[in-house]
């Protein structure tokens, strides 16, 4: 094996690696937008604001969405009795949002550089793109990308 066919090996690699984490990513965004993933969301934090903002968005309901819906309005459909199950989890809502937008800001540096931009800057210009794109809701997203700098900075020290 010649030092070519390894590099495109490598490549090859990286490619597959690059199209797998934009498939979960795209994958990850479409369930926080559905009303699977609001009921989801509902069912481990205990807040409904995700399903009331997919009720007010045009997207469409499917029948047995409708039907769930419909017993949750009733009352039929409750959180068991006590804390929402997330209560105690090891991620609260900000710190899952400040792990995914910290992989994403690194993910960004990555491409960037190896499309051969100049490392200096891309950290503050992705932690910017991340917060705007990953801020949880109700907060807003100055303080989100102020935590995302200090949580990226601390992840960097730990290594």
């Amino acid at each position: 094996m010649t030092g070519d066919d390894l590099r495109r090996k490598v490549d090859d690699r990286v490619q597959r690696g690059e199209d797998l984490t934009d498939a979960i990513l795209a994958e990850a965004k479409e369930y926080q937008r559905s009303f699977r993933g609001a009921v989801g969301y509902w069912q481990t934090w205990g807040r409904s604001d995700l399903i009331a903002a997919y009720l007010r968005s045009d997207r469409p309901l499917l029948p047995d969405e409708r039907e769930w819906l419909a017993g949750f309005v009733e009352g039929k459909i409750k959180l068991p009795r006590g804390r929402p199950p997330g209560f105690n989890s090891k991620y609260s809502e900000l710190q899952w949002a400040l792990a995914v937008a910290a992989f994403h800001v690194k993910e960004s540096i990555l491409q960037w550089t190896a499309a051969g931009e100049k490392r200096r800057g891309l950290n503050a210009k992705a932690i910017e793109a991340a917060a705007a794109e990953w801020c949880p809701s109700g907060m807003e997203p100055v303080d989100f990308q102020e935590k995302l700098a200090t949580f990226v900075a601390r992840s960097k020290r730990r290594r």
